[in-house]
């Protein structure tokens, strides 16, 4: 069975869990104006600014090419950066408090056919955040996109991550299994 994986580096984590004990400032992202959704987001404290963005990387399957969303941290233009900082809506939700955890969730996506495994796709889908009081994640919008989203929630469980795998479906002879795994790594 091929493997394709498609994670965050151990310097992206690391730039990640760098936020950790700062205080939040805000959330923003290049063109956002009302709706939480960009492809490149920044997360904002006094003494830091990590970028996250989504890009599209062509993964080479058995029998196909196809184009998945892929989170990248510490990749963006720094003319990017300063025009998010400088034209974009900020989210001020959570600001004042510390970024005390964060999560990565993981998909790991396998085709079988007549019950042999014939790929296995691992991809980091979202990353999340623990506050003092309550949660924010950023997410691919599904694998076929380069765009993240934000949402907010009380806990780790009423966060709304969107549904990546909605392009497969299975039938009699191709079966497509989902396991999602949160892990922390700060």
């Amino acid at each position: 069975m091929k493997i394709v994986e498609n994670t965050l580096s151990e310097d992206a984590q690391n730039q990640l869990v760098s936020l950790v004990g700062q205080k939040l400032e805000y959330v923003t992202g290049l063109g956002i104006k009302r709706f939480l959704a960009s492809a490149m987001l920044l997360i904002v404290t006094a003494d830091l600014v990590v970028d996250i963005s989504a890009t599209i990387v062509n993964e080479d399957f058995p029998g196909f090419r196809e184009d998945f969303g892929r989170i990248r941290v510490g990749d963006s233009l720094e003319s990017d950066i300063s025009a998010a900082q400088r034209e974009s809506t900020r989210f001020f939700k959570f600001s004042g408090e510390e970024i005390e955890r964060v999560l990565i969730r993981r998909s790991t996506m396998t085709k079988t056919e007549n019950g042999t495994g014939v790929w296995q796709y691992v991809s980091d889908i979202a990353i999340h955040f623990q506050v003092s009081s309550g949660w924010f994640a950023l997410s691919l919008l599904n694998h076929h996109d380069q765009v993240l989203t934000v949402t907010y929630a009380a806990n780790d469980e009423q966060l709304e991550i969107p549904e990546t795998d909605s392009l497969f479906e299975s039938d009699l002879f191709e079966k497509y299994e989902v396991s999602l795994d949160d892990f922390e790594i700060s």
